[in-house]
């Protein structure tokens, strides 16, 4: 701070009279404030602030040996690159480095890889340097720090190190965590302390932070001597093994303790916003869990206990109580008496009662599919919990920070469910229960869908307030200007019978009440036309005029896995529609050309724009994104079509100029495999921005954005199968997962053993026949009716493996 009221003197030397006056009195914040307002340009004093802080840092034995454990990530209020630069030189790691900008904290909440926040800025960028309580003006109103601090303290153990507590720069992230941060105060942050400074012991328990005194000498020996001892816990603990970020157990306790009350009040049946009904939900839960004998609780034990839960400050936990019980009042469900609260009513059955039906389904489905009776004993309710917890938990963390939602691989959760419900052991019944699991999930009748749907949002929606419980809104949604639609989320959004056909025409009416422009490029309703035509030559080649065969290739690819016009003429066809699939055309997609089209979407309020990009941006710019995106599609071994990329590429350009000029906008699509494309290009390097990310939305996120925004209750049936798409799946999948089903249909279960033996000997011999692999001129359609001739072909001899084994257990 001397070095910066030096530099102040030549312009301004009454400032820097002040600011030596400030510093003596061991005042650095006001200071630091002096600074900020001296007469120095802001040009200059970038300059100060470089030349000051901006010099050659070392770390000694005891920093390298600190920064060599393997920590998840490492946050700090340094300016400096001190801990990057040694922890590349010690475990030759690179870190990943964010700064306090709401892009970089988002995309640091949900990194994979070891990182370092700069929650007072880096002197790369000086002008997000913190110096001064002004400074920290709009970090104060900057959500995505609230969100990254709670994501910090909640889902890991803070170790404080390093600091003397006293100086400005830790004081100023004190009493912003007093301010926002409700933090236990018995962990999960801790912090190494001299046993001897009882006063900062007693301000670090004030602020939530549990302090761990440590004698100290003259060189603080004994402080690194501790250090050492939290070193070697660690490596005991993990390993060595870098600490995987994944949800915590607390995290899951929290959604499980609060998710009877939440679907209790969501099942009342009141008309309002979800998220009304959560943060009701959740204060009935803590409500009945302190209720005495006479159903009563005090406000004051309430909010302390909401305040725990949710590291909520004492005026948050007020104001969030205060909302859910004018809500819960008017239910009928509690009354305010005084400074108490009794309970009039309150009934955890909803919740039990629907597990119960989708349990009783489960076992129908295993009995009457596979013949296969699941013991009475087994606990399938905690099965489908964790299936639930899982799954929607993982969506929470993406809606919540604006994150691509993963791909679930549901052979690898139904794994990860039965051991933790039931255990390691494999008897015979697994099998069926997991083909009966994937075809609930996946293909659910209405009821089921409706009864998923309702399971899985609250349990979503309940993790959010919990990870965001006094957030209003989340930046983008809540005032976004454009949507842009892929072909994939166009083509079941306009076709009646399509499974997803009334989650994506609820996204679409969503968007038009908030006033945001749905649009199509021209090119993607070029892509809408050319699928129609391929289905009706599809339809032609396939042979599909022979209800059997169609229905056959149906239940080998899925209804949603094939081209989306055949796939919407199927769900016709079993809702009890009569006639050709040309009828059927005609009467639900009567455009057979580009400006038939054009007009048909018109008149249902989504506009068709040509994107006009300057020669040099499309010979630029373009074609960077579009060979990046092309190596990436070589990379998954998943060709595209050269034209369908270049019209990805130009569509992310529009992104691009619409982030620009600060015209929110989005490009929803269900095309994961673009995303993940685009994923790892923002991550390989700077050619894309990561904030590209939170704006390519798969139709879920936009579900639930839309859903959080909403004034009133959105109906989610339609989205259920939505929680479970899957990443790509190739032939040999679908066709082992095809030939499974067949087994467990048609043969005993005492068979389920042998299927993989099985199932690798047919795999070997279709692919000598060339089905597993693609030409590159083939398009989807084209690639999915060879494989299923070369199966039709080859059927019988599936049967008579199947036959072989019969006989070899003698069973025929």
């Amino acid at each position: 701070m001397q070095s910066l009221a030096a530099l102040v003197e030549p312009d301004d030397a009454a400032i820097a009279v002040a600011m030596r006056a400030r510093i003596s009195e061991r005042l650095l914040l006001d200071a630091a404030e002096l600074f900020r307002i001296s007469k120095l340009t802001n040009q200059a004093k970038l300059e100060a602030l470089l030349k000051v802080f901006d010099a050659t840092v070392t770390a000694d034995a005891y920093v390298k040996e600190l920064l060599d454990l393997p920590f998840r990530a490492y946050v700090t209020t340094n300016y400096d690159d001190l801990i990057e630069t040694t922890v590349a030189a010690v475990s030759k790691q690179h870190l990943l480095s964010y700064r306090n900008t709401s892009t970089d904290l988002k995309a640091a909440s949900y990194s994979k890889k070891r990182y370092v926040v700069h929650l007072h800025g880096a002197t790369q960028v000086p002008e997000l340097i913190v110096l001064s309580r002004s400074d920290y003006a709009p970090l104060d109103s900057m959500e995505e720090y609230k969100l990254y601090l709670r994501h910090l303290f909640r889902d890991f153990t803070v170790l404080f190190v390093g600091y003397s507590f006293r100086d400005p720069d830790i004081n100023l992230f004190l009493d912003y965590l007093r301010k926002y941060q409700g933090l236990p105060g018995d962990g999960p942050a801790i912090a190494l302390v001299p046993a001897s400074d009882h006063e900062m012991q007693t301000r670090l328990r004030e602020t939530g932070i549990k302090p761990v005194p440590v004698e100290v000498d003259g060189k603080d020996i004994r402080l690194w001597e501790a250090l050492r001892k939290v070193a070697e816990e660690v490596r005991r603990r993990c390993g060595g093994q870098i600490v995987e970020a994944v949800v915590s157990e607390r995290e899951q306790s929290l959604v499980v303790h609060s998710l009877a009350a939440v679907y209790a009040y969501y099942r009342v049946g009141r008309d309002q916003p979800v998220r009304d009904t959560v943060i009701g939900g959740i204060a009935l839960s803590i409500i009945s869990q302190l209720a005495d004998k006479e159903r009563r609780a005090s406000v004051e034990a309430i909010e302390r206990r909401l305040a725990q839960v949710l590291f909520l400050t004492s005026s948050s936990a007020q104001e969030f109580l205060g909302d859910a019980l004018q809500r819960l009042e008017a239910a009928q469900i509690v009354v305010r008496e005084d400074r108490q609260v009794r309970l009039l009513q309150y009934d955890e059955k909803p919740l039990k009662t629907d597990f119960q039906f989708l349990i009783r389904r489960l076992r129908d489905r295993a009995q009457v599919r596979y013949n296969v009776a699941i013991p009475p004993d087994v606990d399938l309710e905690a099965f489908l919990v964790q299936m639930l917890l899982g799954r929607s938990l993982g969506i929470a963390h993406s809606v919540v920070r604006q994150r691509p939602i993963e791909v679930v691989d549901l052979d690898d959760a139904l794994g990860q469910a039965f051991a933790a419900a039931i255990g390691q052991s494999a008897p015979g019944w697994r099998g069926p229960l997991f083909a009966a699991t994937k075809s609930l999930l996946s293909a659910p009748t209405g009821d089921e869908a409706s009864t998923l749907a309702s399971l899985a949002r609250m349990v979503m929606m309940t993790d959010v307030v919990i990870n965001a419980p006094t957030l209003k809104s989340f930046s983008g949604f809540a005032d976004v200007a454009k949507i842009f639609l892929d072909a994939n989320v166009l083509m079941p959004a306009l076709l009646p019978n399509h499974p997803r056909q009334t989650a994506y025409s609820e996204i679409l009416a969503s968007a038009r009440e908030r006033g945001a422009r749905v649009i199509a490029s021209t090119a993607f309703v070029n892509e809408v036309a050319s699928h129609r035509y391929g289905a009706l030559q599809a339809y032609k080649l396939g042979g599909f005029d022979d209800r059997a065969t169609f229905t056959r290739y149906v239940q080998l690819f899925g209804s949603d896995g094939i081209n989306a016009f055949l796939g919407a003429y199927a769900g016709w066809l079993t809702r009890g529609g009569e006639g050709s699939f040309a009828n059927f055309l005609r009467e639900f997609a009567p455009y057979e050309n580009e400006a038939a089209l054009t007009r048909f979407l018109q008149e249902r309020g989504i506009e068709v724009v040509d994107f006009a990009f300057d020669r040099d941006i499309e010979g630029g710019r373009i074609a960077r994104w579009e060979a990046a995106l092309r190596d990436q599609y070589r990379d998954q071994d998943n060709p595209k079509p050269r034209t369908l990329i270049w019209h990805e590429a130009r569509q992310v350009e529009a992104l691009l100029v619409s982030m620009d000029q600060r015209s929110p906008a989005w490009f929803v699509t269900a095309d994961r495999k673009l995303i993940r494309a685009v994923g790892a290009i923002v991550e390989q390097g700077h050619l894309l921005p990561p904030t590209l990310l939170q704006v390519l939305l798969t139709p879920l996120q936009v579900g639930a954005y839309l859903d959080l925004a909403s004034d009133r209750n959105v109906d989610w049936a339609g989205y259920s199968s939505l929680f479970w798409t899957r990443a790509f799946r190739e032939f040999n999948e679908a066709f082992a997962e095809y030939a499974v089903d067949r087994v467990l249909r048609e043969y005993e279960a005492a068979l389920t053993m042998s299927i993989p033996a099985i199932l690798e000997a047919c795999k070997t011999e279709l692919a000598k026949k060339g089905a597993f692999v693609n030409e590159p001129d083939e398009s989807g359609e084209e690639a999915r009716l060879k494989q299923f001739r070369l199966l039709e072909q080859f059927e019988p001899r599936f049967y008579e493996l199947m036959a072989q084994e019969k006989r070899k257990r003698g069973l025929l």
